[in-house]
């Protein structure tokens, strides 16, 4: 009997972080990886960025939609794994732009940066909290090759505002 309990609270807990980006933050993401059919820089359709085994000169939309899927499917994996070490609520505004630093930065990126660190801080149920954490998006990662970009800067404020909706 322990073992059931045990289980079902474990569902529950699985449950409650299980969360599916919006049409809107699917454009958000679009708007901000702009779609590119030919290989530029390692990347390809919706930022898709070419892995071991992909030797792609060109594709199609119905390739680059069905590598976004792909992508997004990845992005929302670990947006649900990293928000469910926290303690807030989670609101969908934030989640999407989640999901996006994800797809753009990767589950890691986001691990590493201060405003997940931030996340992991705030008092469950403080809405405050996390509208300050938020404030750390703005410096997440906004370099490529060494440099401030200008698009990342956009991006991140894009998701800030979001995020705190």
């Amino acid at each position: 009997m322990r073992h059931l309990i045990l289980l079902f609270c474990v569902l529950i807990s699985l449950h409650a972080h299980s969360y599916k980006i919006s049409q809107e933050g699917i454009r958000m993401i679009k708007e901000s990886e702009s779609l590119i059919l030919v290989v530029k820089d390692g990347q390809t359709g919706w930022g898709h960025k070419l892995v071991k085994g992909e030797s792609y000169t060109h594709i199609t939309k119905h390739k680059a939609e069905l590598l976004f899927k792909h992508d997004l499917e990845y992005a929302e994996k670990s947006a649900n794994e990293l928000l469910s070490k926290t303690q807030i609520d989670v609101t969908q505004g934030l989640y999407d732009s989640m999901v996006s630093l994800c797809y753009n930065s990767g589950k890691m990126g986001v691990k590493r940066s201060t405003f997940y660190k931030k996340l992991l801080r705030c008092r469950k149920h403080n809405r405050a909290d996390v509208i300050y954490s938020c404030s750390f998006i703005l410096k997440t990662n906004i370099k490529s090759k060494g440099r401030v970009r200008k698009g990342l800067i956009n991006r991140r404020i894009r998701e800030h505002k979001h995020a705190i909706a």
